[in-house]
């Protein structure tokens, strides 16, 4: 059975991660999560919240991306790199063009802040 979970900041509780699992991949951490997710955990800590279990695969990728609209609605800052559901997978069109997918990036702060350090540091414009 599926089931739908948050990630909050420890920090300030602001939730960060809308997700859909199975068996333990709400707790998985490192190479299973993106480079960003990652900075979020190593800043602010974490803690899991699930918000609905024993669903089917697809009442679960549903509500995750009922969740996810939702969240980005309300300016969450998610690190999600797509708008959830059956079938998608991180990056995509999303992080390729994120200006044609309005709240990917909620503001030029965010933008800036998505981008790896060594970017920053590379010199230049």
């Amino acid at each position: 059975m599926a089931y739908v979970y948050i990630h909050r900041r420890k920090t300030d509780g602001l939730v960060f991660y809308v997700g859909k699992g199975t068996g333990r991949r709400k707790d998985k951490r490192g190479r299973s999560r993106s480079t960003w997710w990652n900075s979020v955990v190593n800043k602010h800590g974490y803690t899991i919240e699930v918000l609905r279990d024993g669903m089917s695969d697809q009442e679960a990728y549903d509500m995750e991306a009922k969740v996810i609209k939702k969240y980005r609605r309300l300016n969450m800052p998610l690190v999600n790199m797509n708008e959830g559901g059956k079938g998608n997978t991180s990056g995509g069109l999303q992080s390729e063009f994120p200006e044609l997918y309005p709240g990917y990036y909620n503001t030029v702060y965010d933008l800036k802040n998505a981008l790896p350090e060594w970017w920053h540091n590379r010199g230049g414009s």
